[in-house]
């Protein structure tokens, strides 16, 4: 039910495979590292498409220029690799997203304690978003999106959000030259 298996489903007539390296709860550090990893192995493609940052903006310790920097890195060498490059700027911080009054605290895993405490987390990813399309070079964007409140913590969209993550990605793609 994540997006990028709806979009293989949608995109399996036309002949159109889609590899998917993702781990949740990595970083931009990590995306950098297996994407260099998959291009030393000899995998090809003619899009890449980035989509994180999440986890940076969520890490107080990990600078946004080092993101950016990532994200321009990974750029680069999947342009070296001639590969049509896209960064997915994620959804729209409105709504249910980011609301500090449903997002987690007080649990194992979270060391927020108080809903106020996600207020500079909420401002980072709010910045991270706006520097990616502002500093960022030769790639195309997937402009935020409105995932229309389908999350149930405020932070991951529901199986709902990922058939819109879907459609909007779809709408970057020209199924008409695969017929």
């Amino acid at each position: 039910w994540t997006w990028p298996s709806l979009l293989q489903k949608k995109l399996k007539p036309y002949g159109v495979t889609i590899d998917v390296e993702a781990i949740g709860g990595k970083t931009s550090s990590w995306m950098l590292s297996a994407l260099k990893k998959r291009f030393q192995s000899g995998s090809s493609w003619d899009r890449v498409i980035l989509y994180g940052g999440g986890n940076d903006a969520s890490n107080m310790s990990i600078p946004l220029d080092t993101t950016i920097s990532n994200f321009q890195k990974m750029i680069d060498i999947s342009n070296s690799h001639g590969c049509e490059v896209w960064v997915n700027l994620g959804w729209k911080v409105e709504g249910k997203f980011m609301d500090i009054n449903i997002l987690p605290v007080g649990r194992p895993a979270n060391l927020l304690n108080k809903r106020t405490d996600w207020i500079p987390y909420v401002e980072k990813r709010k910045t991270l978003q706006s520097r990616l399309k502002q500093d960022l070079t030769g790639c195309q964007f997937i402009e935020p999106y409105d995932l229309e409140s389908k999350t149930s913590d405020g932070i991951h969209p529901t199986p709902e959000g990922h058939k819109l993550v879907c459609d909007f990605i779809l709408k970057t793609i020209d199924t008409t030259s695969y017929k």
